[in-house]
């Protein structure tokens, strides 16, 4: 019997539930929460602060209805840790949650700017029920409310709080409410209905500090002087993704990325967005950060970091590259096609038994042709029921047949095989290359094929440096100074997350291009790549020094940035 773990309950977990149990009648299904009630309408907590609707209607799936279908809801229950090769999660209580598929639908949390005073009593975000239950009951004993953020969901809030009485003033960073969702002059008729229901209005006003008096929230200063008396704060400035369990069980940036082009689909509306492998191109800071990213970095790194000159193994005339995509790869392709003429054109190009000077001197052509076929067979047997080759198989399958002639490195690297041959105690250049081939040869043939589609112009991935003068329509923009590895350039000290080095500080003293300048260029290119819509991914270990200056900047908006920790 299988065992399905989903850690969160609200409608991806629940909804996923449902459909694996539709599936798969007989496995054990557990749904791992912290909440304190089963699935429930999160988008009717506002509904629930202004009493209009009980608890109990909020809940849109009763405990019932998971007794009914066999799943095991395990609420108040807070994973605390993960251990992936065991497949098992870990609660706080050192509960321990074994599975063999795990779905982590944790959602998101409510983001809090890193405003001063955001940490006094009073203050408050609205995500959960738990949330609500804070406000409601707080909300008993106050009169004036400050409301920070005016898009829909603060919105909401605000007109529950309303209807309870209470006076409700909006500050908004941007210079009109929802930029988002409507124009100008749509914005201004919202403002006016919403004063003519008794709200009031700070309408691209920066708020500095939440001000209090023995921990107890007192009122909001505004950029400018201003202060707003309050004696209840709510924050409403977006989410940010649950990722610390992810982060824990060692998920892959690439699933970061996938769920960011999911996202930039909504935001832009463009669905294109969602076919991130073909519909998007993604630019990395360094090839092989790419090379990872396709799926061909066993056959990429080895050989880039041998290789005194990597121009070669990118432009793909690398001594050894040119027979494996220009023979060996279209070869394989042609007959899995089972294109039977481009086949033949290859064999009879390139094999060594079909050489003109062979057939001219052999006493049966016939029987000379049909043993090139013979040979292209017995190679393709190597794919036989779904396997897949590595690419050190393959040559050695090809040296065994002599269907073509190998170049000198993977010669060498075939006798070796065959031979036990071993490099000696003294290695040239030659021979770390040669041992750079031996390591790359291990990786699977598909690896080839990205390979070869990558140099090609043919994959959703580029680097920085690559792409000038073109232009895509959907951009994926990826900085990762840790993943790099470089130092010609830095986007952490372009976005201030670190400091200028010494050498930095003396080339801008002295006129010279500093790695910050460096970086900036490149910034400014690959920004300007993008037609239609444009993504920015930026690694950081501090995502709030990053989110801070590029603000203080202006190269981005509020609306613009979001940061998961």
């Amino acid at each position: 019997m299988k065992k399905y773990l989903i850690i969160g309950n609200g409608v991806a977990g629940t909804t996923a539930a449902e459909f694996i149990r539709k599936q798969d009648v007989k496995g054990k299904i557990t749904i791992v929460t912290e909440e304190a009630l089963p699935f429930y309408y999160r988008i009717r907590l506002n509904e629930y602060i202004s009493a209009d609707i009980s608890e109990q209607t909020l809940v849109a799936k009763k405990q019932q209805w998971f007794k009914d279908n066999d799943i095991d809801l395990k609420l108040r229950t807070r994973i605390a840790g993960a251990e992936p090769q065991q497949k098992v999660v870990v609660s706080e209580n050192n509960q321990k949650f074994y599975y063999d598929f795990l779905l982590i639908a944790t959602g998101s949390h409510s983001f809090v700017p890193p405003i001063k005073g955001y940490d006094l009593k009073g203050v408050f975000t609205l995500r959960t029920i738990k949330d609500a239950h804070e406000i409601s009951s707080f909300a008993k004993n106050t009169d004036n409310v400050v409301l920070i953020g005016g898009g829909l969901l603060g919105l909401e809030i605000g007109y529950a709080l309303r209807k309870l009485g209470k006076k409700v003033t909006v500050v908004e960073f941007f210079p009109r409410l929802l930029p988002r969702q409507l124009d100008v002059d749509g914005a201004f008729r919202l403002q006016q209905i919403l004063k003519e229901m008794g709200f009031f209005f700070r309408i691209g006003a920066k708020t500095l500090e939440i001000i209090g008096d023995n921990q107890i929230t007192k009122g909001v200063l505004l950029e400018g002087g201003e202060v707003l008396a309050a004696d209840m704060i709510i924050i409403s400035a977006g989410v940010r993704s649950n990722l610390e369990l992810a982060d824990a069980l060692e998920l892959d940036k690439q699933a970061v990325e996938k769920a960011i082009s999911q996202q930039m689909a909504i935001f832009t509306a463009d669905d294109s967005w969602k076919h991130l492998d073909s519909e998007v191109k993604t630019l990395t800071l360094e090839h092989h950060m790419a090379a990872r990213r396709s799926g061909f970095i066993d056959f990429f790194e080895p050989l880039y970091k041998s290789s005194s000159d990597s121009t070669g193994l990118l432009d793909g005339t690398m001594s050894g590259i040119p027979f494996l995509t220009n023979q060996l790869l279209p070869l394989i392709k042609a007959k899995q096609a089972e294109d039977e003429f481009a086949v033949a054109q290859i064999v009879k190009k390139y094999s060594p038994l079909l050489d003109k000077k062979v057939l001219k001197d052999c006493d049966n052509q016939i029987e000379q042709i049909k043993k090139a076929d013979s040979a292209v067979e017995s190679l393709m047997t190597l794919w036989k029921e779904g396997s897949e080759p590595s690419l050190l198989a393959t040559i050695k399958k090809i040296f065994e047949l002599n269907l073509f002639s190998l170049p000198e490195h993977f010669l060498i690297i075939a006798k070796r095989i065959d031979e036990e041959f071993e490099v000696g105690e003294t290695e040239d250049e030659q021979d770390k290359l040669i041992d750079a081939w031996d390591e790359a040869l291990n990786s699977s043939f598909s690896q080839l094929e990205r390979y070869s589609d990558y140099i090609s112009d043919n994959s959703p991935f580029g680097t920085h440096q690559g792409i000038k003068g073109l232009e895509f329509p959907r951009v994926m923009v990826i900085l990762d100074d840790e993943e790099a590895r470089g130092f010609l350039f830095s986007y952490e000290k372009l976005f201030g997350a670190k400091e200028p080095t010494a050498t930095d500080k003396r080339n801008e003293n002295e006129g010279k291009e500093t790695s910050i300048d460096r970086t900036r260029r490149l910034f400014y290119v690959t920004c300007s790549r993008a037609e239609k819509s444009l993504a920015i991914v930026a690694y950081t270990k501090e995502p709030e020094k990053v989110y801070r200056y590029v603000l203080t900047q202006g190269w981005f908006g509020e609306d613009e940035l979001i940061t998961d920790q």
